[in-house]
């Protein structure tokens, strides 16, 4: 098996001339710093508009529990996606749209994701209903009446992420390193260290990183595998979209969702995380079948 597939060489063509060690070093850093800098001034201009409550307004911004506060949040991403193009074009002087692979393949993947996870989703939902039943937050109409514009968030949330991991040092690392240990490993190891968050998920934090450093792994694969962040993009979006809009975990982040969980994420039981990581699994096996075609021919044309 040829692990750096001819879909992989493609994807990774445009990094080539650009992959010096030192630009992906200055990129990174340069993300880093603007994405820190957004949340600076975010912050800021919370506590200029009420200095007596900005410590409580800006807990309550991180929280997520009102549609305002989440989507601060997740209109927050918008920076790293600027941060990540302009690190593209500045320093790697390439095309950003490089990023995401050949477009119509990666449109047509997004949308086969989406349909996969949709449908295992419905089964698994249906299964979870009929042991616990869900606490309303808000009434389902007003969420379908606000799902457009929850979409488009989710988007732009999960879009950053897979630009960022699956696109930018997926592509760089790979043009510079042959080991798959480096472009393959670092990224989704990477991808799941950044959801440490003890007080949220208390002593099962471990096992939910690992849980979400496989998932990243199963994406990077697909990425992989089709030479497009499109069916990595499609099913991350439909896993954050039913998260965020129909069944939350209670706690945080539930600012849009029509029900949550009676329980927290601390609470679970840690054999929940291999059920999870199971179901993960057996959507990548779906989803590498049904892709095996378009897996099998080399892309030619990044716009393609």
């Amino acid at each position: 098996m040829h692990f750096r597939t001819p879909n992989f060489e493609a994807f990774i063509a445009p990094a080539r001339p650009g992959a010096a060690i030192w630009r992906l070093l200055l990129g990174i850093l340069l993300i880093v710093v603007i994405y820190f800098a957004g949340m600076f001034g975010l912050g800021a201009a919370i506590a200029l508009s009420d200095p007596a409550n900005a410590d409580r307004a800006i807990f309550a911004l991180m929280e997520g529990n009102t549609r305002f506060a989440l989507s601060m949040i997740l209109l927050s991403f918008l920076v790293i996606i600027f941060g990540v193009f302009l690190a593209t074009v500045l320093l790697h002087r390439r095309n950003p749209l490089t990023l995401f692979g050949p477009m119509r393949p990666m449109i047509r993947h997004f949308l086969i994701a989406l349909a996969v996870f949709f449908a295992l989703q419905a089964v698994i939902y249906g299964a979870w209903a009929y042991f616990y039943d869900g606490t309303v937050q808000r009434p389902l109409s007003s969420v379908l009446a606000f799902l457009p514009i929850a979409a488009v968030l989710v988007l732009i949330q999960t879009g950053a992420e897979e630009i960022l991991f699956r696109g930018y040092l997926m592509q760089q690392l790979g043009a510079r390193f042959q080991s798959w240990i480096i472009w393959f490993a670092l990224p989704p190891v990477a991808f799941g260290l950044l959801h440490y968050n003890p007080d949220m998920m208390g002593d099962l934090t471990w096992y939910a990183i690992i849980a979400i450093t496989l998932t990243g792994i199963l994406w990077t694969d697909l990425t992989r595998r089709t030479g497009n962040i499109g069916a990595a993009w499609g099913w991350h979006f439909a896993n954050n979209f039913m998260l965020m809009n129909f069944l939350g975990n209670a706690g945080e982040l539930n600012g849009f969702v029509w029900m949550t969980t009676p329980y927290e994420v601390s609470e679970l039981p840690p054999s929940l995380f291999l059920i999870d990581m199971c179901i993960a699994i057996g959507t990548w096996a779906i989803l590498r079948r049904l892709l095996r075609k378009d897996c099998n021919s080399a892309a030619t044309d990044i716009f393609a």
